[in-house]
């Protein structure tokens, strides 16, 4: 039976079994963990793809979180993406079929603060890049989230459908004017009909279990 742990007492262990790597690579401080993830930032302001070349790849994780997702399909050119303290991600244009590993993770939670670096052996989650361009969503990860045998797996119940609109809303800003403009709206349209269903169905669902309950 795989063994199901929570993401908070997972990353716990994570950030003690990382520090030491984390020493290595940044120097074990805060400010230079945070030059990493700078250094690694998106810019947005010079897009090169297009809706029909490339694919955009978007989702986020509860509370503000600094990451870096580093490409590593041996088929595709190294690359690199980071966004810095946010709850959600997107990407910039990358080809389809590449491959993006979660490489660096730091996360704010009320008074807890950590950070850790993974390899492709300990990474929780791998965004595997449609090979049909245009835009793709890996998912929205919280507290509930869980660890299954290393592997990251999105919140069973609602979360993701309800964020999904949250985060194309806030990528329809960084992409304004652009060739993707007119796909994250017609995305974002599904995604609202979709989480405006999912609600009434879970508001139906929530009704008839309690009319069995009567009975």
């Amino acid at each position: 039976m795989k063994k199901i742990i929570s993401i908070i007492a997972v990353l716990t262990v994570l950030f003690s079994v990382a520090f030491a790597e984390i020493l290595g690579k940044a120097g074990g401080g805060k400010k230079e963990d945070r030059e990493i993830v700078t250094q690694y930032m998106n810019d947005y302001t010079n897009i090169i793809g297009t809706p029909e070349d490339s694919v955009l790849f978007y989702g986020g994780f509860c509370g503000p979180n600094d990451f870096i997702f580093t490409q590593i399909n041996p088929d595709f050119e190294p690359d690199i993406q980071g966004w810095g303290h946010t709850v959600f991600f997107a990407s910039k244009p990358v080809k389809p079929g590449s491959r993006y590993m979660l490489e660096y993770w730091s996360w704010f939670w009320l008074n807890y603060t950590g950070s850790a670096h993974f390899t492709v052996q300990t990474t929780p989650l791998i965004v595997d890049v449609p090979e049909k361009p245009g835009i793709y969503y890996f998912g929205f990860y919280d507290s509930m989230s869980t660890f299954v045998d290393g592997e990251l797996i999105e919140n069973p119940r609602f979360t993701s459908i309800k964020e999904r609109p949250n985060c194309l809303r806030k990528i329809l800003k960084l992409y304004a004017g652009t060739a993707w403009e007119p796909v994250i709206k017609e995305e974002l349209k599904k995604a609202e009909a979709e989480a405006k269903q999912n609600k009434k169905d879970r508001k139906e669902k929530r009704k008839n279990e309690w009319e069995d309950k009567r009975k």
